[in-house]
């Protein structure tokens, strides 16, 4: 989909990006905590770079509430332990780090979609297969 500069909604390749991100970690649920860590940071950095191109008071608004989702993203990185991947005894910890990047997933995917940062094509067009993987599967 082709997006004018006239459009309301500020889309480009970083909406494409942010999508299959988001579906990424949506896909990676109960997989390892450093790779849902990983696509936290990458769905922040999309997020980030959006509201960078934003205008007004919006672009003030955005990077404010994006500042505490940082802040939380990395004492998480920092506290990260890879025990925590591999060993049933830290299952306790690890829980506390699946409640926390639910967290911040659900205030990402609702500034995403409060802000109007991508469109439902972006998120069609990142789920889709690709041609290869369509003519595998016919």
């Amino acid at each position: 989909m082709r997006y004018n500069a006239g459009d309301s909604m500020p889309l480009g390749p970083i909406s494409y990006h942010m999508s299959y991100t988001l579906l990424a970690l949506t896909n990676a649920a109960g997989g390892p905590i450093r790779m849902r860590l990983t696509l936290l940071g990458e769905l922040l950095s999309d997020v980030e770079a959006k509201a960078a191109g934003m205008k007004g008071g919006q672009k003030d608004e955005l990077i404010g509430k994006l500042g505490e989702v940082k802040n939380d993203l990395g004492y998480l990185e920092r506290q990260y332990e890879p025990i925590l991947d591999y060993n049933v005894h830290t299952y306790g910890k690890s829980g506390e780090f699946d409640v926390a990047m639910r967290e911040i997933r659900t205030t990402l995917a609702s500034l995403i979609e409060s802000y109007n940062l991508c469109s439902r094509e972006d998120i069609e067009g990142a789920a889709m297969p690709s041609p290869a993987a369509r003519r595998r599967e016919e």
